[in-house]
């Protein structure tokens, strides 16, 4: 039997947590003998050699949710990836972001198959309107929606009462597997007082912020020089020269900005003396029992230091927030790391747990349901996206997204 598993994602380009799990989604499915179909709407160069067989299902439209389209342009879309899948016998769809999801329930009411939606976003709040709030009850209600910790979907239902521990699903979303014990490292860390490093990729919100923090810290100790590396790239360049911009100018730096490194030597851990990062990017260096530091995804704000006094990587618990620049004075002044018994990180990226994705794919509502996603209005950013593309046509609107995109999340 001939089995198809359909993955929507936003981009396969770069290296990110996104495009690891997806690479090691791709090839656990393939493990179990099904064929894997990667669609994504970000174009730009692939990194992840497991995912370069993907580039062909590049498609730029689904870099929007359908809504913000024409009737026209939504069949067009259907039918390419209908095209490229047919003459199987089973198909499973995940859709891996809050925009593809509503591609991916009219792909599964065409081929008769579900449509699970597995949100890779720390912040769906921010990129599901209340609008569209029904198709994501639909799907929690039919088990077909889950997210990446515990507090995804409450957060993405704004804490309603019927979001319960019991139904809070969230699965294990495999992507630190990034690092290589033999290889050397391609770039040098020059001799400084300090080395600090970011690991992510340049566009995410809390990379500007740790940018600015290590721009205070380096000009509250003129005295002392600082060796400063972020581990990531953009295919917006200008989120590359703000950083620059920013730091290159201080005297006592020594700015190292290699782009995506994959794998990451483990060599380059030892001689960094702290990184600050977010989600999974600051459990690669916590794994390496590298002192570092954890930014909450909502507030932008640091939580602690892995293994010292948090665990957490993406969203607080109880602990305070606190201004990021302060706190890496803190503990690079030493003594602060003395108040508490380090916790080795336990936890090793395993491909295999991702056995639990098939386990809540067959624990879903076992009749097939499809949310009309026809009848729903563009609202909150599409309502502005959409008439962007009326006025611009379809193929300006996708030529001069990076231009309009930064003043829609503005507005």
């Amino acid at each position: 039997m001939k089995k198809a598993y359909i993955m929507l994602e936003i981009g396969i380009i770069g290296v990110g947590g996104g495009q690891m799990y997806t690479r090691n989604k791709v090839c656990f499915m393939r493990e179990k003998e099904w064929d894997v179909f990667v669609f994504s709407g970000l174009e730009g160069k692939v990194i992840i050699s497991e995912l370069i067989d993907q580039i062909p299902f590049i498609i730029p439209e689904l870099i929007s949710a359908p809504m913000v389209y024409s009737k026209k342009t939504i069949k067009e879309v259907i039918n390419r990836v209908l095209t490229q899948v047919k003459g199987y016998d089973e198909y499973i769809i995940e859709s891996g972001s809050a925009h593809l999801a509503y591609w991916g329930e009219l792909l599964a009411e065409r081929l008769r198959c579900k449509n699970m939606v597995h949100l890779l976003d720390e912040r769906n709040d921010l990129l599901v309107p209340l609008d569209y709030l029904d198709f994501y009850k639909f799907k929690l209600e039919r088990r077909e929606l889950s997210g990446i910790i515990k507090s995804s979907l409450p957060q993405l239902f704004r804490n309603a009462p019927f979001i319960k521990d019991n139904n809070s699903y969230y699965l294990s979303s495999v992507c630190q597997n990034v690092i290589d014990e033999h290889i050397e490292e391609s770039f040098s860390i020059p001799q400084c007082d300090f080395s600090l490093c970011c690991i992510g990729r340049l566009e995410k919100p809390y990379v500007s912020e740790v940018a600015k923090a290590f721009k205070q810290v380096v000009m509250n100790n003129r005295e002392k020089s600082f060796a400063i590396v972020f581990i990531g790239d953009s295919i917006n360049r200008a989120n590359r020269d703000r950083i620059v911009d920013l730091l290159s100018i201080e005297r006592n730096v020594k700015l190292i900005m290699p782009g995506f490194v994959l794998p990451i030597p483990r060599s380059f851990f030892e001689k960094i003396d702290l990184f600050v990062s977010s989600a999974g990017s600051a459990g690669v260096s916590y794994r390496m029992n590298r002192p570092t530091i954890s930014i909450d995804s909502e507030d932008l704000k640091a939580i602690g230091v892995m293994g010292y006094d948090t665990l957490n990587s993406i969203k607080r618990d109880n602990e305070p927030p606190q201004d990021i620049a302060q706190f890496i004075m803190k503990v690079l002044e030493g003594g602060y790391l003395n108040n508490f018994v380090y916790r080795p990180c336990s936890y090793e990226p395993n491909i295999g747990t991702l056995c639990s994705h098939l386990d809540f794919y067959n624990q879903s509502s076992k009749n097939l349901e499809y949310f009309p996603i026809k009848k729903l209005k563009p609202a909150g950013k599409d309502k502005k996206k959409y008439i962007i593309r009326k006025l611009l046509g379809k193929e300006l609107y996708l030529l001069l997204r990076p231009f309009y995109s930064k003043l829609i999340s503005k507005g």
